[in-house]
């Protein structure tokens, strides 16, 4: 039988064949990542704020975060907002409708949020304008421009790209209003940098940032978030069976080590651009 039509009637056991010989289709060994690319300021900053541009591998997603002066709830008086909207489109890949947010979109729009906020890398009360009661509200937009699997490291990446590189203007109050002035803008305080890291299990066997193909045939996936200090910000499992201890361990650990790398990375790719 030929390789292509092997693949394609006999897709599990053509990877298998590969994966007992610990390689994937695709040339990868099991654990290995594919290439990263940062880009940030791709967008003109008359229109958004912040923006980066994340390619992993085939997949491209383009985050930018917009500002708006809010009023913060009387439970938070001085704290700011976060909103995320991920947004999956046809345009991207067959497999995403257009009309009403999907739900795999508000599972990763509230993945993306809640890495940001539980991490620490933003702190609301960061985003006050003065002593109240006013506070910026960030406004993010994720858009996924080419789908070739792992949509929770590439939103996430793209936007603590943005967030990086994100700058506060200067304020003035006149009365019960807020004025941008032409102030120099303040760099937002990321206090932490929580760096995702998706892996599937097939077989028993750990594999780590699977592509489009390889999400069809896994029997769970589990995305860690760590810092590149080793500190776990979150867990997130969206469904599929339940992993092992074991096997949540070593994810953790593939997690911390891909951590360091990834920063350097996000770092690098906003100090170019500084």
């Amino acid at each position: 039988m030929e390789v292509e039509a092997f693949q394609r009637l006999d897709p599990e056991n053509f990877y298998r064949r590969f994966v007992k010989n610990g390689v994937r289709p695709d040339g990868r060994e099991l654990r290995a990542v594919r290439p990263i690319s940062v880009d940030v300021g791709v967008l003109s900053e008359e229109r958004v704020q912040a923006s980066a541009l994340v390619g992993l591998g085939s997949t491209n997603v383009l985050a930018g975060i917009s500002l708006q002066v809010g009023h913060p709830s009387e439970n938070t008086p001085m704290c700011g907002m976060l909103d995320v909207e991920v947004k999956l489109t046809p345009l991207s890949s067959s497999k995403f409708s257009s009309g009403r947010p999907s739900e795999q979109a508000q599972v990763l729009s509230t993945f993306v949020k809640n890495s940001i906020v539980e991490s620490g890398a933003l702190v609301l009360t960061d985003l006050a304008i003065d002593d109240g009661p006013f506070a910026w509200k960030l406004c993010m937009d994720i858009v996924c421009l080419s789908f070739d699997g792992n949509l929770a490291d590439a939103t996430l990446i793209a936007a603590m790209g943005a967030l990086m590189r994100l700058q506060l203007p200067g304020t003035r109050r006149i009365d019960d209003e807020i004025f941008v002035t032409e102030d120099t803008p303040t760099p937002l305080v990321v206090r932490e940098v929580p760096v995702p890291l998706t892996c599937g299990v097939f077989d028993g066997i750990i594999i780590a940032d699977p592509s489009l193909l390889e999400e069809e045939l896994l029997t769970t996936h589990v995305t860690v978030v760590s810092t590149a200090e080793g500190k776990v910000c979150g867990v997130h499992k969206p469904g599929g069976s339940c992993a092992s201890g074991k096997q949540l361990n070593e994810c953790l650990q593939l997690c911390q080590q891909h951590a360091k790398q990834l920063t350097q990375t996000l770092e690098a790719a906003n100090r170019i651009q500084s």
